[in-house]
């Protein structure tokens, strides 16, 4: 797995009485020792309020591009995926929160 890219992630609620939210993914680069790979920026919407969530794709042949976003709620269980590619963690508010 690459280095965490706390920039590349955002997320927001999509307005008031709104029971889901976004994750929103920046396009990046990320430097290997074989080269940089770079990535397409995306979305994962439909989130529960209130939760932390692990942002990743999976990639397993470093080619970048255009992949589909995905989320979890355990790190412990996205570090034993061989081919995922972590971009960050970020912690949705809950609704109270965003009064």
């Amino acid at each position: 797995m690459n280095k965490h890219l706390s920039c590349a992630v955002s997320a927001n609620n999509p307005g008031s009485g709104c029971p889901a939210a976004a994750i929103s993914v920046a396009p990046h680069s990320v430097k290997y020792a074989f080269g940089e790979v770079s990535y397409d920026g995306g979305e994962v919407s439909g989130l529960p309020l209130g939760q932390k969530y692990h942002v990743y794709c999976d990639d397993p042949g470093y080619n970048g591009g255009g992949l589909k976003y995905k989320v979890v709620t355990s790190f412990s269980e996205l570090v034993t995926w061989s081919g995922a590619h972590y971009v960050g963690t970020i912690t949705v508010p809950a609704a109270e929160a965003l009064k």
